[in-house]
């Protein structure tokens, strides 16, 4: 079996691809909106800004340590709306690196 990759396919029709056929070959069902966010935040962390938080002074990028973004997103003086950006980007790179990385973890 000849497998080809599509150049010209958008990223989310790739990953939609992808974990349909995981969910498939998995025996495993979900609600739409959440296979959409799955597929979402594959597509979002192709950009590796999304991912990293900051350059360092050699143009390094670097990721603060999950715990350390949780201590951020709970500190006080912290508005509603910060706050839920905060643990919304805390619970994607969770799932990010968890999904990719649990083999290193």
């Amino acid at each position: 079996m000849n497998k080809k990759i599509d150049l010209c396919q958008k990223p989310s029709e790739f990953f939609k691809e992808k974990v349909s056929e995981v969910m498939t070959r998995s025996h495993f069902t979900t609600t739409e909106i959440a296979e959409f966010y799955i597929v979402d935040l594959l597509g979002r962390f192709m950009v590796t800004s999304n991912l990293f938080d900051k350059v360092d002074d050699e143009h390094h990028l670097q990721l603060d340590p999950l715990a350390i973004q949780l201590l951020s997103a709970q500190k006080t003086g912290v508005n509603d709306a910060e706050k839920i950006k905060m643990f919304k980007k805390l619970g994607d790179t969770s799932l990010y690196i968890s999904g990719f990385f649990a083999g290193s973890l």
